[in-house]
């Protein structure tokens, strides 16, 4: 049963994970791209205001493929590697939801609450609301399948069973 719910939450997590990418991609990317199209706005501006979130994605991305190799190698058992995985996709995490509210100022640009974007760059915002929104639920199904693999990988995997060392010509314990 254990095994079951195992492999349930992590294709549940692998799905989570891939629609987030693909999301959270395709919203900024056409964030991106209208920021450049304005012809008054320098592409060095846009590539900065971007830049974070861009990182978080990728960083967020390579995470969750590490987590799901190590997984299927069966890596994640061993205490070290578990610890490995788990560090990168906290430190992802972070990353991941620092973006996800930066998107959060950005929707409220749109709903006219005060934010910190001013002039081409509130343009972009105000006219691509549906990119905003698409950017926002990637990066919060990036989040969330981050948070599932921290719960999957230290709670739910199924524990092995110690390996049986080999006792045959060992000397008795002392008693």
């Amino acid at each position: 049963m254990a095994t079951l719910i195992h492999t349930a939450l992590v294709i549940a997590t692998v799905l989570i994970g891939l629609a987030g990418i693909g999301m959270s991609a395709g919203g900024l990317g056409t964030l991106h791209k209208e920021c450049q199209d304005l012809a008054n706005v320098d592409d060095e501006l846009c590539d900065e205001e971007f830049r974070s979130e861009w990182w978080a994605i990728i960083f967020g991305t390579g995470s969750l493929i590490l987590a799901v190799v190590s997984s299927i190698m069966g890596r994640v058992s061993n205490p070290r590697w578990l610890l490995l995985v788990v560090a990168f996709v906290a430190m992802s995490t972070v990353d991941l939801m620092d973006a996800t509210e930066k998107s959060l100022v950005w929707r409220d640009e749109r709903s006219g609450l005060a934010g910190p974007l001013e002039g081409d760059l509130l343009q972009v915002v105000t006219q691509e609301d549906d990119a905003v929104k698409v950017l926002t639920a990637g990066l919060i199904c990036m989040s969330a399948a981050s948070w599932l693999v921290i719960i999957v990988a230290t709670v739910v995997a199924p524990e092995e069973e110690p390996a049986k060392k080999d006792i045959e010509g060992a000397a008795a314990p002392l008693a």
